[in-house]
């Protein structure tokens, strides 16, 4: 580290010093107006790791940008200052700003609203653990921001790469949806972010801050020490190693435009293809079409020419091909087979969940909004432990039979317009573990409902005869056919 350098960043950045400052306090002193106690204290701590994790982003762009500029980066890169000192004195003085600020808003949220409410060891774990934090996102930003070789090239590649585990995340909900009947859940959720350097830190503060100790996840902080590294010794090459005439040069390292479009456009082609498969129509061709355009426009942005490189058209073909190919064997297997893998054992509790609007003269029958027929409404609810499913094997063969009729609807393309669905869910000690959602099913007649009855409440209503049922709009199955018959 250099004082002298340090020392003219503080010269220089007085501005920013004081901006940031009073933003701090400013924020800080009106949500001290909202109460007291650790709500407060969360919400003010909350706010200021909010600031301080966007501060990690901005810093890099403005302390780091003269190594992108032409007519600043020989100047700072012959400056009597090692390369390495350079680097550690920006990154110590980005983090003085990240953290000190956070550190004297908590410690004043501290002192007015959490003394009594919020134990001291609480408090010192939560400052500890976002020094870290602060340190791993300055470092990481820094490493992905001094990819480019300009600085809009940089605050794109630095914005691309945080984005894309976002944008996967959407993407695989939605190809999970349209290739495998259910909308069964590919990835945990929780597993997906780990992808995310700011969501494993995010989420691992979240637990702290919220004094759930328990829910501090290990393999998060693991993955947070690992993109720590990979950040520290990615800034250490693309700093220290950086030639100065580099600067606005067009952004042709490895990992920059050429690494993030063809991501950026295999995930998409996976997206748009899982709807093809699903639902043939030219709109996805369309889509694929308008896929290729912005192909092109990134590839222009990337070599600030417009050339059609055959090459990069020959790897967009290949990506759409190969999505296409995926999409159609997953949904020619079933969904790669994680359709029919029910794991109704899996947890504590194996439960189904039923509705659907029928027609009120036959439950077994859904109303497709063409019908004349007034409608009622059909739900039941079935938990059953998984230690008894022995005893509740009719009902389950029952369930799982229509369960199976609502997967083969779904992969023949045989979609009815009810309003309705058929839900199974496996559940640990309340929380749900597996969850598969069949809007596409079979509706179950009413001699099977008759069956379900023996097992759990199944209830029916009719609001267009609220007041002949002595406003009682809801009615078990047997009261409701019994009331049907007497009508006719």
């Amino acid at each position: 580290m250099s004082k002298n350098y340090f020392k003219y960043l503080v010269r220089n950045r007085k501005l920013l010093i004081g901006f940031f400052f009073v933003l701090y306090l400013v924020i800080s002193l009106f949500l001290f107006r909202i109460g007291r106690g650790q709500e407060v204290f969360c919400s003010i701590v909350m706010t200021s790791m909010i600031l301080s994790l966007g501060m990690t982003f901005v810093l890099p762009v403005l302390l780091f940008s003269f190594a992108q500029r032409r007519s600043s980066a020989d100047v700072y890169f012959a400056l009597p200052v090692s390369r390495k000192q350079m680097r550690l004195t920006s990154l110590l003085f980005a983090f003085v700003l990240c953290y000190g600020y956070f550190l004297i808003t908590t410690l004043i949220a501290w002192v007015f609203c959490g003394i009594g409410a919020v134990r001291l060891l609480h408090l010192a774990l939560i400052l500890v653990f976002f020094v870290f934090v602060c340190a791993a996102m300055l470092t990481i930003n820094s490493f992905l921001y001094l990819i480019g070789n300009n600085i809009p090239d940089g605050i794109i590649i630095l914005a691309a790469y945080t984005m894309f585990p976002f944008f996967a995340a959407v993407a695989e909900d939605l190809i999970v949806t349209n290739i495998i009947a259910g909308n069964m859940i590919l990835v945990n959720p929780a597993k997906a972010w780990i992808l995310s350097p700011i969501s494993v830190y995010v989420i691992n503060c979240s637990a702290l801050l919220n004094f759930r100790l328990a829910d501090f996840n290990l393999p998060y902080f693991v993955a947070g020490v690992l993109y720590a590294m990979i950040g520290w010794f990615g800034l250490k090459n693309e700093f220290d190693a950086r030639k100065s005439e580099r600067a606005e040069h067009i952004s042709d390292h490895p990992l920059a435009y050429k690494m993030i479009i063809n991501c950026y456009a295999a995930l998409f082609s996976l997206l748009f293809a899982s709807s093809l498969v699903h639902y043939p129509e030219a709109e996805y061709v369309v889509a694929f079409v308008m896929l290729l355009g912005c192909y092109i426009i990134a590839t222009f942005l990337y070599q600030r020419k417009l050339k059609l490189d055959w090459k990069s058209l020959a790897l967009f073909g290949a990506e759409v091909i190969i999505s296409i190919a995926i999409m159609l064997i997953g949904w020619n297997t079933r969904g790669f087979g994680l359709a029919d893998k029910i794991p109704l054992s899996q947890g504590d509790t194996l439960t189904y969940e039923y509705y659907l609007m029928a027609d009120q003269n036959d439950l077994g029958r859904g109303n497709d909004m063409t019908m004349n027929a007034h409608e009622a409404y059909v739900e039941f609810t079935l938990a059953v432990p998984t230690s008894r499913i022995d005893e509740h094997q009719e009902v389950i063969d029952l369930l799982e039979s229509c369960r199976k009729k609502a997967i083969d609807n779904y992969y023949a393309h045989k979609e009815q317009e009810y309003s309705g669905y058929l839900r199974t869910m496996n559940s640990q000690k309340g929380n749900s573990i597996a969850e598969y959602t069949y809007p596409t099913f079979a509706p179950i007649s009413e001699e099977d409902l008759r069956t379900i009855s023996k097992y759990t409440d199944v209830t029916v209503s009719c609001y267009e005869y609220y007041e002949k049922w002595d406003e009682q709009p809801e009615k078990l199955l047997e009261d409701y056919l019994d009331w049907r018959a007497h009508q006719s």
